[in-house]
């Protein structure tokens, strides 16, 4: 049996063909690509038609190398969706990093606090621009495009429905929409009312497993095969926790746009130390929940490369990597979290403005620099 997973993150996607026989479980990369949300009309969005190709590059690749195709999976991040009516996306969907996105959080978090948020949802994650708080936006903002759709799917499952799979929902992504019954693994539908928020456009969970159809006719004529599209646990941690070889009150701690810092556990914690310590739980396989922290990760720095690049300057791994090395360590500590950083405007720019702030050396190159400054970014 031959499968294909496509694993789109916030800045990049991979393809992965898996071969599983009775006797041999073999994983290799085919196909990697760049993904960050461009800007039309004045906001971050994905570029869905892109990624679309991309992705069925990716299948290209895979058929190349086996003999037969027989499933194929996507996951991505979390907390982004798409609205459609009559199975057609109505617009690109919009970057949980757009400034625009989330504008009424303070407003939401005022209707029913923090504490009711937690206790209903189990997730914390204020620092972390939600679905929840994206829907809000919506309804007060743009009540006429809600009223358009007659669906919603996270990005994942949206993805997998433009290669021809059928609608629905998958828990450990729909979990991370702060929307989510994390003990009963279903829509927090009595919030989401309190809320104003439609609940008619969610589809209905599904544990990871479910098979979605056949890709469509245009992409199986590409890759020369037929495969069948499947639901995996579509949330990139969820599926990256699930393959973890996890020993009992063993940790994980996954990289990628955010750095994500957890353990699984066999339930939900909604307590009060939980809600104090900022935690939050999120849905894994085989009923298991991930009780985590999330912490901006690599977007400062995909965000710098992005900056470089644009300026004609290297912004390679490696060299990037060796700049850091040549630096000297520990000449300015930076919080990732601030919330000055965001996706409009040079991050360089705003990492130095963030050092100014706070007294500290101010960076003026990628790597070792003049007698200014003592750090690297």
């Amino acid at each position: 049996m031959n499968h294909v997973a496509i694993d789109i993150g916030a800045s990049g996607g991979t393809v992965y063909l898996g071969r599983v026989t009775p006797t041999d479980f073999d994983v290799r990369e085919v196909h990697r690509f760049e993904n960050r949300p461009v800007r039309r009309d004045g906001r971050y969005v994905w570029d869905l038609a892109a990624l679309r190709e991309r992705m069925v590059d990716g299948l290209e690749a895979a058929a190349e190398r086996a003999d037969g195709l027989d499933t194929v999976g996507v996951d991505t991040w979390g907390l982004d969706f798409g609205l459609l009516a009559d199975g057609e996306v109505l617009r690109d969907p919009v970057s949980y990093r757009d400034p625009e996105a989330t504008a009424t959080r303070e407003e939401l978090f005022a209707s029913v606090g923090k504490r009711r948020l937690f206790a209903a949802t189990g997730i914390t994650n204020w620092n972390t621009p939600n679905t929840l708080w994206q829907l809000h936006t919506l309804a007060e903002r743009d009540p006429a495009l809600l009223e358009r759709a007659d669906s919603l799917l996270m990005m994942p499952q949206l993805l997998t429905t433009l290669l021809g799979g059928d609608q629905c929902g998958e828990v450990t992504v729909a979990s991370t929409t702060q929307m989510v019954d994390p003990s009963e693994r279903a829509w927090a539908t009595d919030l989401l009312d309190d809320l104003g928020v439609p609940t008619a456009l969610l589809p209905s969970l599904e544990e990871p497993g479910r098979r979605l159809g056949p890709v469509a006719d245009d992409v199986a004529e590409r890759v020369s095969e037929t495969p069948e599209l499947v639901t995996p646990a579509s949330h990139d941690t969820a599926a990256a926790v699930a393959g973890l070889p996890l020993a009992e009150d063993g940790a994980f701690l996954n990289t990628g746009s955010w750095f994500i810092l957890g353990v699984e556990r066999d339930a939900p914690v909604r307590t009060d130390a939980g809600f104090e310590h900022g935690v939050s739980n999120e849905l894994g396989v085989d009923g298991t929940v991930r009780l985590l922290t999330n912490v901006n990760g690599f977007f400062l720095l995909e965000e710098c490369r992005e900056a470089w690049r644009a300026n004609g300057e290297p912004a390679g791994y490696d060299h990037l990597l060796s700049a850091a090395r040549d630096a000297p360590a520990r000449a300015a500590l930076v919080d990732p979290d601030a919330e000055s950083f965001d996706i409009d405007g040079s991050m360089p720019d705003q990492l130095r403005a963030y050092c100014r702030r706070t007294d500290q050396p101010v960076p003026t190159g990628q790597g070792r620099s003049s007698a200014v400054s003592s750090t690297a970014w």
